[in-house]
């Protein structure tokens, strides 16, 4: 009879004990994770696995571009248009083709020597004007950001980017990937999925727009803007083409060939594919084209033949415009700057600064 209840007890002993570990690697997997979620993942849970797998980044499938209008500037899906009115839609057209016309006077003119230098937006009307467009008066304040793919590829941004997340910072970083750095393809800046498949891995929200179209970018800041409002920082990544040169100390022809600038301006230019539409609209004709061209020309150049009448800021700008009030090596600093004019103040035009 004992020889029977002896193994009884054992079995029932090691059944309890086998609870209690398995109870206490429970109670232990359920800490872990816990502490992982809170403490390292951002309150993201994750699970453990017995299956050894390295992750292959080219597996995963990259971010999708948001688009409203395809290259001829018809509306795809009519529910994220944002209807524009008519004087609206003439505005944004304007401001984007007297961007283009500055450019191109203000670019010759530093071949000139009118000017000492000049950085372009030729080709990224779209990302440029619709974001500008969305500034609003007596709004709640956010910070917004802008920034190319070179600027992405410095470590200040990514330290920007970690700020924003860990700080729950009220900000829209927006990255305009034109393609190409002052000299640098894309293609040699970075691997993986471009700007914005960075963003989940930094905690931030993140879109990738069609930075040629006008709509989606409209729409994108719009939705990043309420999102920043509740302290949730927003990457947006504006896919486009820098048609020009990066700035006038910048000859893109040793890095690309005039084929690939051609046939982004032909298949896929903001202005372009913007005029379709409000051509389409019936709000937009060439008679329109050729007056506007001819009045924006008229008045960029009358601004620019202005401004060079004016007298040039006086040279102690420079050093007192940074600081309320100027640091003991700043003052140093232009001091060190009258003793080099003094004796060289013959290779200097002083005579058309303002006075002080």
């Amino acid at each position: 009879m004992l020889s029977r209840v002896v193994p009884s007890v054992a079995r029932v002993a090691l059944a309890r004990s086998s609870l209690r570990l398995l109870t206490t690697q429970a109670a232990g997997d359920e800490f872990s994770l816990k502490e992982f979620s809170e403490k390292y993942l951002g309150h993201r849970k994750a699970a453990f696995t017995e299956k050894l797998e390295i992750i292959d980044p080219d597996i995963a499938p990259a971010l999708p571009i948001y688009r409203v209008t395809d290259t001829q500037g018809n509306i795809i899906d009519h529910s994220h248009d944002p209807n524009f009115d008519k004087e609206t839609s003439l505005k944004i057209y304007r401001d984007m083709t007297q961007l283009n016309v500055m450019d191109r006077i203000l670019y010759d003119s530093q071949r000139q020597g009118r000017i000492s230098f000049y950085m372009t937006n030729f080709g990224e009307e779209a990302a440029g004007c619709a974001y500008a467009f969305k500034r609003k008066p007596n709004n709640d304040r956010i910070v917004v950001v802008y920034f190319g793919d070179g600027a992405a590829s410095e470590g200040d941004a990514h330290a920007a980017f970690n700020f924003a997340a860990t700080l729950d910072c009220p900000i829209i970083f927006f990255c305009r990937n034109n393609g190409y750095a002052i000299s640098t393809p894309t293609s040699d800046q970075y691997g993986g999925d471009g700007i914005a498949g960075k963003g989940p891995g930094y905690g931030l929200h993140t879109i990738r727009v069609d930075g040629n179209d006008v709509f989606a970018v409209y729409n994108a800041t719009k939705a990043a803007r309420e999102l920043a409002l509740q302290n949730k920082p927003v990457l947006i990544e504006a896919m486009t083409y820098r048609l020009g040169h990066h700035s006038t100390s910048d000859d893109s022809t040793f890095y690309r060939s005039l084929e690939e600038v051609k046939e982004w301006g032909d298949k896929d230019h903001p202005i372009t594919r913007f005029k379709k539409y409000i051509t389409e609209k019936g709000w937009w004709s060439e008679e329109d084209e050729k007056n506007w061209q001819k009045d924006c020309r008229k008045r960029v150049l009358k601004a620019f033949s202005d401004a060079e009448k004016q007298k040039l800021a006086h040279y102690h700008d420079m050093f007192e415009d940074v600081y309320k009030e100027m640091t003991p090596k700043l003052k140093r600093q232009r001091e060190e700057f009258d003793a080099h004019l003094e004796e060289y103040k013959e290779h200097y035009p002083i005579d058309k600064c303002l006075p002080k």
